[in-house]
């Protein structure tokens, strides 16, 4: 899989993905709809992440912002073998440009 991988990172620097399928959990909800089945909400919030993990690719996990109902979403950054500080930095600058700072409440 990681010679795969090595054609992608000869176009890219890193991904974005999306760090989970569904917006997060309410405080008590232990189950989520995807794909029109009720599912464990613990097993659907690392489903994105596990490939990339298993890979030994390096991931951050940050704020996306919101859903249309209000509720946080989450992006994933993904990098190359020992590019650890690639997407740090990346994460960094996207944070810097507003990425996943939910608007201020008005008054």
């Amino acid at each position: 899989m990681q010679r795969e991988f090595a054609a992608v990172w000869r176009e890219v620097d890193c991904l974005i993905a999306p760090a989970t399928p569904t917006p997060a959990p309410r405080v008590g909800e232990h189950k989520v709809c995807l794909g029109g089945r009720e599912k464990d909400v613990r097993i659907v919030a690392t489903r994105l992440v596990r490939g990339f993990n298993v890979l030994g690719l390096p991931s951050l996990a940050m704020p996306g912002g919101l859903s249309a109902a209000g509720l946080p979403v989450g992006l994933q950054i993904v990098g190359p073998t020992m590019e650890g500080a690639l997407i740090l930095r990346v994460g960094a600058a996207m944070e810097d440009g507003g990425v996943g700072i939910p608007p201020c409440p008005t008054s």
